[in-house]
């Protein structure tokens, strides 16, 4: 079983509290890598909003705590819970916060709703994933990109699972994937296709991996790709497949 310290890179005006807050729940021996990720979340959001304050603001906390589109009622539960957390340890050095009311479930059912893709629908997201053009910067997305979309769709591995893929965790001569410390403290080993091995096989192949990169899928640090680089992307994807996005 892996270290379970959790370590995320924040850069927001919050990253000093942010990063004291995670490494005390941690000095505490709690299992804290769902908030550390939700946190880590956040603290990108600030960055793409330009926060300059350290002020956890009404309207700040509004904007991370909204619904939505097709997220799930557990998953925003626990965005709120992550950040409600940091605003109490906010409060414990003497900010003063006030939390607004926030309607943690929807009346009713869940208004999630999974979408199936077809075989069709497969296909030609592949095809299209395949056909992306060399990016000019060197960047090696067009060979991650396709890649990881079909270990999703061969093993059914959450996207957080397949990106933190280490490459001793990709066992191809025996067409098996370790996945450590994942949801619910879960650690599982799976099988893979002979069609998906010979593709990381080719993938291997073809990568130039960032020197002393530890990982399966890096980018151009050696580190891997956010979860929101992949999901925009699939998203762009899935338009010129001409397939809508809804959900």
């Amino acid at each position: 079983m892996r270290n379970k310290m959790y370590h995320f890179s924040y850069s927001s005006v919050f990253a000093k509290d942010i990063n004291d807050y995670v490494e005390l729940k941690q000095a505490m021996g709690l299992w804290f890598r769902t908030p550390a990720e939700n946190l880590h979340r956040f603290d990108r959001l600030c960055v793409e909003l330009n926060i300059q304050s350290s002020i956890l603001t009404e309207k700040l906390i509004s904007t991370w705590t909204a619904p939505r589109p097709g997220e799930s009622d557990n998953t925003r539960a626990a965005r709120i819970t992550a950040l409600k957390g940091f605003a109490n340890f906010l409060n414990s050095k003497g900010a003063q916060i006030r939390w607004p009311h926030v309607q943690r479930r929807c009346s009713g059912p869940s208004q999630f709703v999974p979408y199936i893709f077809t075989a069709d629908e497969i296909v030609r997201i592949l095809q299209t994933a395949d056909s992306q053009k060399i990016p000019a910067h060197g960047s090696q997305f067009h060979l991650i990109f396709p890649t990881v979309l079909r270990v999703l769709y061969g093993t059914g591995l959450r996207i957080s699972e397949a990106l933190r893929l280490k490459c001793e965790d990709v066992d191809l001569p025996h067409s098996l994937l370790s996945v450590w410390d994942s949801k619910f403290d879960n650690s599982r080993r799976l099988p893979i296709s002979p069609s998906l091995r010979d593709e990381l096989l080719r993938y291997e192949s073809r990568l130039r991996r960032p020197v002393g990169s530890a990982y399966f899928f890096p980018n151009s640090k050696g580190l891997p790709y956010s979860q929101r680089t992949v999901y925009d992307k699939f998203r762009d994807i899935l338009w010129q497949s001409g397939i809508p996005h809804g959900s």
